[in-house]
């Protein structure tokens, strides 16, 4: 995506130009430039399928009054044998925050709607949104990877352009500028805690003080200071411990960041399986993860782990709350989910949906995880109904209870 600000070929001011660049022999050469995109990519693809190169990818260029532009990757292609691997968007671009100003992309709710759009390439790379903003390593090989962010970016400006009634284009080119600013950040950011940390840990009796910080957002300093400490962890089991270990004793300006960096892992569904490794039935961990959003520690698999039954007190007290709704979002998919709620027993579907109910419900009626909790939980039931009364031969009854269900 946005590379740099750079000093682009003459043309008309305002426009953009793509430029299409070949690898031959390891060396980046200019093929051409042109007016427009579909000819950039159409010549690029022809050029990898003829074998005339090795790589090929287009830039396209935002042309500034003063000479100065942006340069943004859109297509990056290899010949095959060579094809790096791929990944695709996911989520609904619609649910993108409104991001006006390079503040806005650091918000949480950027930070979530990112680990939706990006999942595929985060959980490849076992990165959380936070390290993705924070540490230039990373997004510089998020921005190398290919037509990727541009897609993410293109994706997410068509949408807020029709929701704002402005054109695309403009919207891109915004984009692009906070992003370019983005950049920037990071590489500063990235030099700033390296000495900040002095090769300090991410343990609690290792952390400077951030009191005081001169220059730099103390909670930014903090953020890229962690992220550079867990760019040495190739894994998400690894972040997540180390994170949640230091959290409990993370002192003043670094508690809050930690929190959320946890919330982060928690995104993944592979989290759950870290956290909860010995649970053998969907039943136990959809019961463990409501107590942990309630902030008890009753459950076994809670009790076993000093870490969880940590986490699980910080959230009664109200001290964790992206932690508890990262949890509590689990909920609904994972009772909406086909999987038996105990697959060495299917046949107590019925039995165990009833238990699960009454186990979901708070003192006062409430849902634990409101109203996608009751949904996921009578979506669940209807469906044991309908495969109940096929069982039984009575498939008209089964597909009005369907329809049923899917109009409601």
């Amino acid at each position: 995506m946005v590379k740099a600000s750079s000093r682009v070929v003459a043309g008309p001011t305002g426009e953009y130009r793509f430029e299409v660049m070949v690898c031959r022999d390891g060396r980046w050469v200019i093929d051409g430039v042109m007016a427009e995109e579909a000819a950039a990519r159409t010549r690029a693809e022809g050029l990898i399928n003829s074998r005339a190169c090795e790589e090929a990818k287009v830039t396209r260029q935002l042309l500034r009054r003063n000479g100065e532009g942006f340069s943004s990757e859109i297509l990056h292609l290899k010949a095959r044998g060579r094809e790096a691997k791929t990944f695709a968007l996911s989520g609904d671009p619609a649910r993108a925050p409104i991001c006006a100003s390079l503040e806005d992309l650091y918000r949480w709710e950027t930070r979530r709607f990112l680990a939706t759009l990006l999942r595929g390439y985060l959980q490849h790379h076992a990165l959380t949104p936070s390290e993705l903003l924070y540490h230039w390593r990373h997004a510089k090989a998020l921005l190398d990877s290919g037509s990727l962010p541009y897609d993410a970016l293109r994706r997410v400006a068509a949408v807020q352009a029709e929701r704002e009634g402005a054109a695309a284009e403009e919207r891109v080119a915004a984009l692009e500028v906070i992003l370019q600013e983005a950049i920037e950040r990071s590489q500063e950011l990235q030099a700033s805690s390296r000495a900040f940390m002095e090769g300090r840990s991410i343990a609690p009796d290792s952390l400077p003080p951030l009191k005081g910080v001169a220059g730099l957002d103390a909670r930014a300093l903090a953020a890229a200071s962690l992220s550079g400490s867990l760019a040495r962890v190739g894994h998400l089991e690894g972040k997540l411990t180390a994170l949640l270990d230091l959290l409990p004793e993370a002192g003043q300006g670094w508690f809050a960041c930690v929190e959320e960096m946890v919330a982060e892992c928690f995104f993944f569904a592979e989290s759950l399986e870290i956290a909860f490794p010995d649970l053998a039935d969907r039943i136990s961990l959809i019961q463990a993860l409501a107590d942990m959003v309630e902030g008890r520690d009753t459950a076994p698999a809670i009790r076993r782990s000093p870490r969880l039954a940590a986490l699980a007190k910080m959230i009664g007290y109200g001290s964790a709350p992206h932690c508890q709704g990262a949890l509590r979002a689990w909920l609904a998919p994972m009772i909406r989910g086909r999987e038996p709620l105990d697959r060495n027993r299917p046949a107590n579907e019925v039995r165990l949906i009833e238990q699960l109910s009454r186990r979901l419900r708070r003192a006062d009626g409430a849902w634990i995880g409101g109203e996608p909790v009751a949904k996921a939980v009578e979506q669940r039931r209807a469906r044991t109904r309908e495969k109940t009364l096929r069982g039984l031969g009575m498939d008209s009854a089964a597909d009005a209870l369907g329809r049923s269900a899917v109009r409601r």
